[in-house]
């Protein structure tokens, strides 16, 4: 299976110092992206109405 760029697979480590594995995405593409972290999920954002 290939993922297209700029999504692609990666290790991150979390707030408890465990690393996983994850997608991620290159920094280029988003650039102008609005930051959702503080929603918690993308389904939050979704039903926040902000889409």
């Amino acid at each position: 299976m290939t993922i297209p760029a700029p999504l692609g697979l990666g290790t991150e480590e979390l707030s408890d110092g465990r690393r996983v594995r994850g997608f991620l995405c290159e920094a280029y593409a988003v650039g102008s992206a609005r930051d959702i972290t503080g929603l918690g999920s993308w389904p939050a954002y979704l039903a926040a109405g902000r889409a």
